[in-house]
């Protein structure tokens, strides 16, 4: 099953927690996808580590006035994978797209 997120809402999440990124797409396809493709940013510089768990601390906040915002946020961080680009890191998400 698909599910979608709005790109407004993960690049305000990672606006507001300052995370140096680039490229929210969902044409990424990761290790063991087979072609199909999913929802990715590119997170870079040293603390990669702490920007993707403070994306998902501002996540969560943007989410909460959303009657099912909690679990849309606790599903989104159950699926998250990441494929090491040197000094770069490229988060993605199975089975999620872009809704716009």
């Amino acid at each position: 099953m698909t599910m979608t997120i709005s790109r407004e809402l993960i690049e305000n999440a990672l606006n507001d927690a300052g995370v140096d990124y680039n490229d929210v797409n969902d044409t990424y396809s990761g290790r063991s996808m087979y072609g199909d493709t999913c929802l990715s940013f590119t997170i870079m510089g040293k603390r990669i580590q702490r920007s993707l768990c403070q994306f998902f601390v501002w996540l969560t906040n943007d989410l909460t006035e959303d009657p099912d915002g909690m679990e849309m946020a606790h599903r989104l961080a159950g699926d998250v994978c990441t494929d090491d680009m040197g000094l770069d890191m490229i988060v993605y998400f199975p089975g999620w797209k872009l809704a716009d």
